[in-house]
């Protein structure tokens, strides 16, 4: 009897696992912790077609992913690697080259191959191609004393770098054209503050370029002058595909705002970062609860403010990135100072949300991607003690 019992409630479990995944795909979840006694730390993570996810960021000494051992003596070294679906490192590659430099961002064009763009120890910025293998394909520099806040490609497959310049007397942003083997067919400053900073870039439409971030004093350039209401402020800027301003518009309110993330979904952009004290988005605004707040606005991509949701408590909080979903408007994630959240929303409101929790440490977010198949990557590092681990995880999205 007793025998009978357990087969028959083995065959339930059985079946509400098979219903699961019926219902819900297979459930997947893994971690990948790695590094050294120095620094390291994954930055950016994109997605293949094939479903496999690239990653970068910088190691200081040694690296172990899986059976992939990286090892450096030049200092800070940016470096990539494949990942399956199920958390397989397929392959990793050092990039080492003349100059010590870290990866910033990274973008997946159609065929599957991967562009990291770096920030180089001499000042200036580069980007390069990796094969389906890893190796490098080749190597452009952008700028001379130059950051790169966005890489994205373009459907027609060219690829588009989104940044900022040091010059003489102020700071200039710019846009950077490059053709799949990496030679340059055009570059725009399209505007200059006393500081300005290129955070994101979104070049998934019919031709024309979104960028976004932030800026000190009074932004000129193709659109104009428009004067920053406090310590800084966020702006947004739709780019024809030559690099022209089509137009531009500036939120802030009196404290410190800014950008660091943008996505286009259909005719509406998402805009979103961090503010404190007030931040004024023309029809709306909204008041910080604490040091700072995380923001997620909604535009028109003519420029017209839809909504605004203020996200945060008493601490230090801000959205770190954003990724486009299935069944959410759009999936944020979230910086809530002593935790970090994966948020998605639909309908201006918060739908699900996922704790991303450490044993004892205190992870620092720094890349989102997700999958066809609503698998959400986030990468970051694990800060223990003196040192920060690579990191990078993977679960389902929450229905």
């Amino acid at each position: 009897m007793k025998l009978r019992h357990l087969i028959i409630s083995l065959l339930i479990v059985g079946a509400f696992i098979l219903l699961g995944e019926l219902v819900f795909g297979a459930v997947e979840r893994w971690e990948l912790t790695a590094g050294g006694d120095g620094l390291d730390e994954v930055s950016a993570v994109g997605v293949k077609p094939d479903g496999a996810f690239v990653i970068a960021g910088s190691f200081s000494a040694e690296l172990d992913l899986g059976d992939q051992l990286l090892r450096t003596s030049s200092g800070p070294t940016a470096f990539a690697a494949e990942i399956m679906p199920d958390g397989d490192v397929t392959w990793a590659t050092a990039i080492a080259g003349r100059v010590p430099s870290v990866a910033t961002s990274l973008a997946v064009d159609p065929s599957g191959r991967a562009y990291v763009a770096l920030s180089r120890q001499d000042g200036s910025a580069a980007v390069l191609a990796l094969s389906q293998d890893g190796s490098v394909s080749w190597t452009a520099v952008v700028g001379q004393r130059a950051d790169v806040g966005g890489i994205a490609v373009a459907p027609d497959g060219t690829l588009w770098i989104a940044g900022s310049e040091t010059l003489d007397d102020h700071v200039a942003g710019f846009v950077a054209r490059l053709d799949p083997g990496g030679d340059r067919i055009a570059h725009h400053r399209f505007a200059r503050a006393q500081y300005f900073d290129v955070a994101a870039i979104d070049a998934s439409g019919d031709g024309d370029l979104y960028v976004t971030g932030s800026f000190v004093g009074t932004l000129r350039g193709d659109a104009g002058a428009r004067r920053s209401s406090g310590v800084t402020d966020v702006f947004v800027a739709r780019l024809s595909p030559e690099g022209d301003v089509t137009w531009l518009e500036t939120f802030g309110g009196p404290g410190v705002d800014g950008a660091r993330a943008l996505l286009r979904r259909g005719e509406n952009l998402w805009l979103a970062g961090s503010f404190s004290d007030a931040v004024d988005f023309g029809p709306v605004s909204a008041l910080a609860v604490g040091r700072t707040d995380g923001f997620l606005a909604r535009i028109t991509t003519r420029g017209g403010v839809i909504d605004l949701l203020a996200i945060g408590d008493a601490g230090t909080d801000g959205i770190r990135a954003l990724a486009a979903s299935r069944r959410d408007d759009v999936v944020a994630l979230v910086d809530l100072g002593g935790r970090s959240e994966v948020v998605g929303y639909r309908n201006g409101a918060a739908a699900w949300t996922h704790t991303l929790e450490t044993a004892r440490d205190r992870l620092a977010v720094r890349g989102l991607a997700t999958t066809r198949d609503d698998m959400v990557v986030v990468t970051g590092a694990i800060a223990r003690d003196d040192t920060l681990d690579a990191h990078v995880r993977a679960f389902p999205a929450t229905r």
